[in-house]
């Protein structure tokens, strides 16, 4: 079951704390990877339950630190999770 499917958990919760340490370190002009690092396999346990698998692509590539890719995984709400949320929330909406 989705995040957020059964209203425990709020994925805009997920979003707004790790948007809060990307600015942080912005501000403090922190390296992400060394003051907020996020490993791996956190990262793809992210992207499974999201939906975004697809994201793979960014975890080796240095454009990106692992905070920034968090960040967009949880930014990214794919339309099977807001299908699923409309489910489990408002049933007579569902499609």
């Amino acid at each position: 079951m989705p995040v957020d499917a059964q209203g425990g958990d709020d994925l805009n919760d997920a979003f707004y704390y790790l948007d809060c340490l990307a600015k942080d370190a912005s501000i403090q002009n922190l390296n992400h990877d060394e003051f907020y690092y996020i490993e791996e396999h956190m990262l793809r346990f992210f992207m499974r339950l999201q939906g975004c698998e697809h994201m793979t692509k960014f975890l080796h590539n240095e454009n990106y630190t692992k905070l920034e890719i968090a960040l967009e995984i949880w930014r990214t709400s794919p339309p099977n999770m807001i299908q699923a949320l409309i489910r489990a929330n408002i049933p007579k909406w569902a499609l």
